[in-house]
């Protein structure tokens, strides 16, 4: 007699075990603990009887190819819990017909909801998961998606599993898997994959769908759905608390449900001014009391809501009201997921022959009852066979759908029923979008499913145009135009027609190069450019040299103008030509100094809404000009700057201000200080940020009080212990804030102990019902030593340090750009917990010569473009470079110490792979000492031929025109040195070496002594003769070379 089983991996001690235990033994369910640490004597371990504790040692595993369940690749071990749990149920003892395996942070309200949910599903139903999310075509270039490559052909899926059922059939065609495969594959996409592709029965039921990655949920979340099962609750004394109260609770429901009221909505007989309110109260009151109807009970109720929701459509009532009737019938009872129709119908002799292939490699393989290397051997080849299938079915299913969509045009736009877009070019470029397939209608409205939210890989050509055109809006004209120019003739025809952006700020020169050429031959694409930012921070003159070029009335549709760093003789000149337009665009101007002034009186001031200022000058006439300000950004400034500023632009709505520093009144003494005031024209601001505060709360109280339709705060401190006060801060939010939505903040401290400090004390006054509840604000609270931070969450900063070890919530730091990681914490380091990174530096607590940090099992970040050793040793520095760049495919740009120079000369292997990943290094020292010598500088052009960007402390200027005729590809060179260079020698190097050098834009900086800074631009050009031309003044030398 087949029996039912309930395994799980919880405390033995919980008062919840108990009972499952109880309730188990009188519902003929067996109750399995599985004992992972091997180490442990289970017999000592006392127990109820009905309560099984199990061990399987790491080899009979591996002999049964029961391995890798969880394995990513990072952090986690090679055989856990899940792996023994699937052996022993899969194949070591297979008299269940049902099983359920559930980890230990899941969070089970009461044995009626397990009771319940087993009842419902477990005698028809193959695998029971909290979601099902389906890939149709194999697209792997999103979240694991990749590790299923080789493993499955198409269609994949996956779910999260942290609690799951699988009936005998299921766990039996596990077992069939692993045996020919060898192990497991990781378990998120394996049991939903696997199911699919053998149309077993697959159930998500509501009851489930709490189970998460890593959301934070509260007791008014669980009180609301008390019947459902919750991941990640880790707080297991929290939840002992909740299941009393839940209990407490349960006493006073009316186990009644009517459905009087929905009826009469449906007839138009009930009039409700707050429908949202009526959902609301009738959803969490059929979810508070359903858990106690029985099977046919839960079905009756789904059959009865299926039958109301289709009288409402008869009686066109609106589509809120039927679909909220069947979100209820879905919480009654759930359906199985509709099958997945075959995805090819017509296979070609080559999907014929490799499906033939991959079955008689099964079979030969199923011929061996242990592993062994003619196993391996097979193993893998089955592994290609399944990669060339798939990449063939992926062709085959384009093909179809091309076939199917054949009279779409090029520019339209399927309707949302059906699966894919379609053009009539084609292109070996792949894009992934997210798709959504036909509804599955069968037998009424029980059977009322849709596919959605797949992800999908098609062609970039079957992209309509106006997706297109949203993706090159993302985009510098220039690389537009490198990338498609001439690929074909709807391209070509498409980037010549739409609104191009035109930026100087950061741009490759050879491809600007060739862009300035496809300008001037077609004026009609001038026409087309709609924002340009200019700047001469990087190529002196760039602003003028341009202007002379495309003069900026011929950009007749020009809606926004950047300028940086304006030179007033030459570019203002220029700028003043603006009035001359037939319209005015939005300005932006940055880093120019008072005496500019008179560019801006020429221009339309009305036509001014977005400014960005390094600082607020002195000069009230400058700040008069600006009453059309919308958007104001700031470098750094004190309040009371901010204060005169704000009396004159009283339509300000967005502030933001890098640092804000306290202003000290020097000239007065205590009696005659004056309360800080802030005039009243802030009404409008709707979002402020200040990225590190240093003022008073006094001076930002003042502030918030007039910020009456404030809506966005966003403001970070470091050591301003007067800031950390969370009833002042409740105090002005209920005051003065009436429109705050969102909060985001970041409180950094360095203490000691003698500091009056709490950081626990502190932290807690942010846990309040004011914060938690009435406003849904979580707070965070790191401490690492003598340093702590308390923040808001999702995180709203671009940079953060991984100090503590708590686990990162997923999709809550994805503003971070900037990590710092220390070595000690990099294995509890997930990348897809910090999706945006681009930079990290690596940091260590100590010097000595640990290599935990090096482990297999450690998770390194694949997706980073920037990486900084500079502050390790060189064993760590090697061995970290060595990881990253075998493991990483966008590491561009590393920032490295003097030191390591020799160790990378004597490693010919990492030699080689940064010689083919590297574009931008940095190499820095202590200025002045242990200058880069000459044999050195030799074998760093031949490491690093193919940089773009070079920087360097540690050089000589005499070694400057070997750098530039070595290195070809280099655009852009900061060197910082203690060796003068006077003009004298300026002049010398410009007659000797300047015409030698064939090069597009780069800019040279030199830090000489410790004030002299001299910056050289040089700039080539096709345009104009060849000639040298030089301009030095005290500090400062241009260089504009021609090219014959």
């Amino acid at each position: 007699m087949l029996l039912e089983v309930f395994s799980v991996f919880l405390d033995l001690n919980t008062k919840l075990s108990k009972e499952l235990a109880e309730d188990a033994k009188q519902y003929g369910v067996d109750l399995f603990i599985m004992v992972d640490n091997n180490d442990v004597n289970i017999s000592t371990i006392n127990v109820s009887s009905n309560i099984r504790l199990l061990q399987i040692s790491r080899e009979k595993c591996l002999q049964h190819n029961y391995h890798k369940a969880i394995n990513t690749g990072g952090t986690w071990r090679y055989i856990t819990s899940w792996d023994k749990s699937l052996l022993y149920f899969c194949l070591l003892n297979r008299n269940y017909s049902f099983v359920w395996l559930l980890e230990e942070d899941v969070f089970i309200p009461n044995v009626q909801v397990f009771r319940s949910l087993h009842e419902l599903y477990s005698k028809t139903t193959d695998l029971v998961v909290p979601h099902h999310t389906l890939n149709l075509i194999a697209a792997d270039g999103l979240w694991r998606w990749a590790m299923a490559s080789g493993k499955f052909l198409p269609p994949w899926a996956c779910s999260m599993v942290n609690g799951i059922g699988f009936s005998q059939r299921m766990l039996l065609a596990i077992d069939n898997y692993i045996q020919w495969f060898g192990e497991i594959p990781f378990h998120e996409f394996f049991f939903n994959t696997l199911a699919v592709q053998l149309n077993f029965t697959i159930v998500v039921p509501t009851e489930l769908n709490t189970i998460e990655y890593a959301t934070p949920y509260f007791y008014r979340d669980v009180r609301q759905q008390p019947n459902n099962m919750w991941h990640p609750i880790k707080d297991y004394p929290l939840g002992k608390t909740w299941r009393r109260s839940l209990a407490n609770e349960s006493l006073t429901y009316n186990y009644t449900f009517d459905l009087t009221h929905l009826q009469m909505l449906c007839n138009g007989n009930r009039k409700t001014t707050n429908l949202d309110q009526y959902f609301n109260e009738t959803f969490v009151h059929f979810e508070s009391i359903k858990g106690n109807f029985s099977t046919d009970t839960r079905r009756s109720w789904r059959q009865r809501f299926s039958d109301l929701a289709q009288e409402c459509q008869k009686q066109n009532v609106s589509q809120e009201i039927v679909s909220f009737i069947m979100k209820l019938a879905d919480h009654a009872y759930k359906l199985p997921e509709p099958p997945v129709p075959a995805l090819v119908t017509r296979k070609s002799e080559l999907h014929i022959h490799l499906e033939q292939e991959i079955n008689e490699t099964k079979r030969a393989i199923y011929k061996f009852t242990t592993n062994g290397t003619t196993v391996t051997e097979l193993r893998n080849k089955i592994v290609e066979l399944i990669k060339k299938l798939t990449v063939e079915m992926r062709r085959e299913i384009f093909e179809e759908e091309k076939l199917r969509n054949q009279t779409t045009t090029l520019s339209t736009v399927t309707s949302p029923s059906t699966t894919t877009t379609t053009s009539s070019t084609s292109s070996p470029v792949q894009a992934t979008i997210r798709m959504k397939n036909e509804h599955y209608d069968e037998s009424g409205p029980d059977m009322h499913h849709r596919i959605t939210n797949t992800h999908v890989m098609m062609k970039f050509d079957f992209l309509p145009n106006e997706i297109l055109i949203q993706c090159f809006a993302y985009l510098n004209a220039p690389d537009i135009f490198h990338c498609f120019n001439n690929l074909n003739s709807r391209l070509n025809q498409l980037i010549r027609n739409i609104p191009l952006h035109l930026s100087f700020q950061y741009f490759n020169a050879e491809i600007f190069e060739k862009f300035y050429e496809i300008l001037l031959l077609d004026s009609t694409i001038q026409t087309h450019i709609v924002s340009l930012d200019l700047s001469n921070r990087n190529v002196w003159y760039q602003i003028r040299t341009f202007l002379s070029v495309l003069p900026l009335e011929q950009l007749s549709n020009l809606q926004t103008l950047h300028l940086s760093k304006i030179e007033q003789d030459n570019d203002g000149k220029e700028v003043l030509r603006l009035t001359k337009f037939s319209h005015s665009p939005f300005y932006y101007f940055t880093n120019w100094s008072e005496e500019y002034n008179t560019i801006f009186i020429s221009l339309s001031i009305d036509t001014i809404h977005t400014l960005s200022i390094s600082t607020i000058p002195s000069n009230l006439a400058f700040i008069l000009q600006f009453p059309s300000i919308i958007n104001l950004i700031i470098s750094y400034c004190s309040l009371k700057d901010l204060s005169r500023f704000f009396t004159h632009v009283p339509k300000l709505e967005n502030l933001e201000v890098n640092v804000v520093f306290r202003e000290d009144d020097d000239d007065e003494d205590d009696a005659t200080i004056k309360p800080f005031v802030i005039d009243g024209s802030v009404m409008h601001l709707k979002q402020i940020r200040i990225n590190i505060f240093e003022g008073e709360f006094d001076e930002l109280e003042a502030l918030l009080n007039q910020s009456k339709n404030l809506q966005s705060l966003t403001i970070s401190t470091i050591d301003n212990f007067e800031i950390i006060d969370a009833d002042r801060w409740q105090q002005l939010i209920t005051s003065s804030l009436p429109c705050l939505r969102r909060f985001n903040f970041r409180f950094l401290v360095t203490y000691t102990d003698d500091d009056n400090l709490t950081v626990d004390g502190t932290f807690e006054q942010f846990q309040s019902d004011f914060w938690r509840h009435q406003h849904n604000w979580r707070i965070v609270c790191e401490s690492y030593g003598n340093q702590a931070s308390i923040y808001s969450m999702p995180y709203a900063f671009t940079r953060y340090t991984l100090q503590s070890t708590c686990r990162k919530a997923a999709n809550r730091y994805g503003k971070v750009t900037d990590l710092t990681l220390y070595l000690e914490q990099v294995v509890n380091f997930d990348e897809h917990q910090f999706p945006n990174v681009q930079s990290i530096k690596f940091e260590s607590l100590f010097d000595e010569h640990s290599d935990e940090y090096l482990g297999k099992h450690v998770q390194y970040p694949t997706r980073t473009a920037h990486v900084d050793v500079s502050s390790l040793n060189e064993y760590k520095a090697r061995n970290i470079l060595s990881r990253l760049a075998t493991g990483t495919s966008q590491l561009v740009s590393i920032k490295i110490h003097r030191n390591l120079l020799a160790v990378l000369f004597a490693n010919e292997e990492l030699r080689e792979l940064l010689k083919k990943i590297i574009r931008k290094l940095n190499i820095v020292g202590i200025h002045g000492t242990q200058l880069i010598k000459y044999h050195e500088l030799k074998i760093i052009c031949k490491m690093f031929t193919n940089i773009e960007e070079f920087t360097c402390d540690v050089l000589d200027t005499t070694s400057l025109f070997q750098i530039l005729l070595a290195l070809s590809t280099l655009s852009n060179m900061k060197l910082c040195c203690l060796t003068s260079f006077p003009s004298v020698r300026r002049s010398f190097w410009l007659k000797n070496y300047g015409r030698k050098l064939k090069k597009y834009p780069f800019t040279i900086n030199f830090l000489c002594g410790h004030s002299c800074y001299t910056e050289i631009g040089i700039y080539s050009s096709d345009h104009e003769n060849n000639d040298v031309l030089e301009r030095i003044e005290d500090d400062l030398f241009l260089v504009i070379l021609r090219k014959s």
